[in-house]
């Protein structure tokens, strides 16, 4: 009979149950069994939780949820993203990771993580934990040279460039600055924000406008001839938007094109007149569809929502305590979750999730299997909890 148990491993123990397991599933081959080499990359997980699967004492499994906050409608809240979800390959397909992560979900709730979000590899397999997609990031490549007449056009304001480990903590000052003002946008403690070894080769362009950073992008040029990658871009007003593609048109003579990772709520399109630009979505292994889950039913008090109110009877396998009838009313513009003891509909928690999260109609609702409101609660649901386009962010 296996013996199976799960438990949290931290520090020097995560270099023989872990970290092999995480270099077969996301390194190449071969990967390398030595722990010496992993020595020091225990310390960006120190304000993570490590858990690992064993059978008879052997690591078989592991999944890490990283601590972030995240602004969900208006309301700051404490959270966690999962990570680095690895199983050996000869333990595959035996229920492992679905023990694993059940238990990453309980965990979250012992150390008050509200929500939880993650990257997924399968969309399907996370679906079954409550976890509902949100709106993808979009790429947009364009040669620079088509930004030649906005290069040639005077604007308030100037940029700053810094290497990234140089203007990293302003960089991070300025996230946490913009984070309260954007929906779903989330921050992934700083100790695990600084770990990813990629951001040594990349740059940071701050916007200044009037001696305040309104915007920053972080860049990576793969060659002179090459291309220029911009993964993160955000701006707060037009003059710092400006002022950064500006800055991208400069690089004309020193690369073939350009690309930048928008978020969802961004029309590139709007922006400028005959850029003729690409607008796709990302390479998937690389930027794939996040999701997310509401963790604790019972932490949503005080978002920021529209007039009304309804009761539903939720259903949550995995978040048993969020399990009964609860009344959802708007009380002064922000939300109330209360007992009940009638309900209007029965719910399962990916509703919730994604009422709160936005982007789905409570008409999709029965066709996901996630209950079929009356028409006076969808009613209800769409006035307080109106289309929204969250942003997730952060990534580990």
């Amino acid at each position: 009979m296996p013996n199976i148990t799960i438990r949290e491993v931290r520090a020097e123990a995560l270099l023989t149950t872990a970290f092999p397991l995480r270099a077969y599933a996301f390194g190449g081959s071969p990967a390398a069994a030595d722990p010496e080499r992993w020595v020091g990359h225990a310390d960006h997980l120190a304000a993570c939780c490590v858990l690992v699967l064993f059978d008879d004492g052997r690591p078989l499994a592991t999944a890490t949820s990283v601590p972030f906050t995240q602004t969900v409608r208006g309301k700051l809240l404490p959270g966690a993203g999962i990570s680095f979800v690895a199983t050996h390959p000869g333990a595959r397909r035996q229920g492992h990771q679905t023990r694993v992560i059940g238990q990453l979900l309980a965990n979250m709730r012992e150390r008050g993580e509200t929500v939880a979000a993650l990257y997924p590899s399968r969309a399907s397999f996370y679906a079954t934990f409550g976890f509902i997609g949100f709106p993808s990031v979009s790429l947009v490549q364009f040669p620079p040279e088509r930004l030649a007449l906005l290069v040639r056009q005077p604007l308030p304001g100037e940029i700053e460039l810094l290497p990234h480990r140089e203007g990293f903590d302003r960089y991070h000052a300025y996230l946490t600055r913009i984070q309260p003002a954007i929906h779903g946008f989330a921050l992934g403690h700083r100790s695990f924000a600084t770990h990813w070894p990629d951001r040594s080769e990349s740059w940071i362009a701050f916007a200044h406008v009037d001696g305040v950073i309104r915007g920053a992008m972080t860049y990576a040029i793969s060659r002179f001839g090459g291309d220029l990658l911009a993964d993160e871009f955000s701006a707060a007003g037009g003059t710092a938007k400006y002022l950064l593609l500006q800055w991208l048109g400069r690089h004309a003579e020193q690369v073939e094109s350009v690309g930048v990772i928008l978020p969802p709520d961004a029309r590139f399109e709007t922006w400028l007149v005959d850029v003729g630009a690409a607008i796709s979505l990302p390479e998937p292994n690389l930027y794939r569809t996040p999701m997310a889950r509401i963790i604790s039913l019972d932490a949503l008090d005080g978002l920021q929502v529209g007039p009304g109110s309804f009761t539903a009877r939720i259903t949550d396998r995995w978040c048993p305590w969020n399990e009964g009838a609860h009344t959802f009313a708007s009380v002064d513009g922000l939300l109330r979750v209360t007992p009940a003891t009638d309900a209007d509909c029965d719910l399962a928690s990916d509703a919730v999730s994604a009422l709160v999260y936005g982007g789905y109609d409570p008409d999709d609702f029965p066709i996901r299997g996630w209950g079929a409101p009356p028409d006076a609660t969808a009613v209800a649901m769409r006035s307080m909890f109106p289309p929204a386009l969250p942003f997730l962010y952060a990534r580990f």
